[in-house]
């Protein structure tokens, strides 16, 4: 018998920020102080965003973590068990 299930697919994804200036100071110190202090800001080329890394997805079914099984993944038709093969 069917019955209704919350399924959620989670994937952790870490992302990396790179915001680009174009500064004229004396020091790599003194360039640096100014982006913190916005007085680089009419120097801003723009900002790009990189996945770097991506672990999953993980399976949680109706609030509890599964592992996918493919081979127990079964379906069912007028209630019976459909694995496949025959005439």
């Amino acid at each position: 018998m069917m019955r209704e299930m919350i399924v959620v697919e989670q994937v952790r994804e870490t992302l990396l920020r790179q915001r680009t200036w174009k500064v004229n100071a004396i020091s790599e110190q003194d360039a640096i102080r100014q982006i913190l202090e916005g007085d680089a800001a009419e120097g801003y080329k723009g900002k790009k965003v990189l996945l770097e890394t991506t672990q999953g997805p993980e399976w949680i079914v109706d609030g509890t973590k599964i592992e996918y099984e493919q081979a127990e993944a079964i379906t069912l038709e007028d209630d019976f068990v459909d694995i496949g093969g025959g005439d």
